[in-house]
């Protein structure tokens, strides 16, 4: 093998490492190839808006192989929950997580260029209080990639705030409120 030792991460990501396999009939050698990282990246989605009070709202989180290389060893994915969000359930197909209220899993089969593990799914509570604006962080780690540039998806997601409502008081306080309402405006368009 040439050009391996001593050489950087960068060199290996770059596609600039290869091995030159010899032989004693082709000892110039006789079959070469260049050797590629994998790259694992990782999106986070969620599909509308939340809101006050919303129990069993849904992230989907994503882990891609974006190198040109087989993923190697343990990959992990961590989510990091903003206040105003609550984990009632983590977890996909093939994926070890570990108990709530921690938020990892991982999982060490290969991952081919270009292919995604199966989604893991968060499902969250939102507090009756949360603010209008969350931002929910994962991240992913390992599986022998060398570019960690990549390794971390944000997605933001607004709340809607909830409406109070009423009791059968209220309500006829806010009735009669109409009603004086109503009354002064007809009085103000005979007098004008």
């Amino acid at each position: 093998m040439h050009r391996v030792a001593g050489r950087r991460a960068a060199d290996l990501a770059g596609g600039e490492v290869y091995a030159n396999i010899h032989s004693s009939t082709y000892p110039g050698g006789e079959i070469r190839t260049y050797l590629v990282a994998p790259d694992l990246t990782i999106a986070k989605t969620h599909a509308g808006n939340f809101r006050q009070g919303e129990t069993g709202a849904q992230y989907t989180i994503t882990v891609t192989n974006g190198g040109g290389g087989f993923t190697s060893g343990t990959a992990t994915v961590s989510d990091t929950l903003p206040g105003g969000l609550t984990a009632t359930s983590f977890g996909g197909s093939g994926w070890t997580c570990s108990p709530l209220p921690a938020l990892s899993c991982s999982r060490s089969d290969v991952l081919g260029a270009g292919n995604s593990y199966p989604d893991i799914t968060l499902v969250v509570n939102v507090a009756p209080d949360a603010p209008a604006s969350l931002t929910n962080t994962a991240a992913v780690a390992g599986g022998g990639e060398s570019d960690t540039t990549n390794d971390n998806a944000s997605d933001p997601a607004t709340i809607a705030q909830t409406i109070p409502v009423l009791g059968r008081g209220g309500l006829a306080l806010l009735a009669m409120l109409l009603a004086g309402i109503g009354i002064w405006v007809v009085r103000r368009s005979l007098a004008g």
